[in-house]
């Protein structure tokens, strides 16, 4: 449990870390929507982890992710905090490219898939 609860603090302490780094400032931010998209993102990742957890502990099966991912939560919450970060990145560089709307979609879609599947693992351990 308190092993648990480090990991998902250090993936949260990444998270922020890569939020506010400075290794892309050329290009400024006119609002607060990529800062409010990431803040989502990061927060449906982070039910998507817990509602596998939670499916995993009720009896049913991971069919996307490898057992060694899904079964330890360590990793679950690695993995999720690194494609959060690996996302945050993509747009930083979109953005940086104009291509700026390309950039708030990639976010929005990511966000609503991994929002799908999350409610989706709490519906089925149900």
């Amino acid at each position: 449990m308190l092993l648990n609860l480090l990991t998902r603090l250090l993936a949260w302490l990444l998270i922020i870390l890569l939020w506010t780094a400075r290794g892309c400032a050329q290009t400024p931010i006119r609002d607060n929507t990529e800062k409010i998209e990431v803040f989502i993102l990061a927060g449906v990742r982070g039910l998507d982890t817990y509602s596998t957890g939670y499916m995993l502990h009720h009896g049913c099966h991971e069919i996307i992710l490898p057992a060694a991912i899904a079964n330890h939560p360590a990793a679950m919450t690695a993995f999720s905090a690194s494609a959060t970060a690996l996302d945050y990145l993509a747009a930083r560089w979109l953005i940086r490219h104009h291509h700026t709307r390309t950039a708030h979609w990639l976010t929005t879609i990511d966000a609503a898939q991994d929002s799908i599947g999350a409610v989706n693992n709490l519906v089925i351990a149900k």
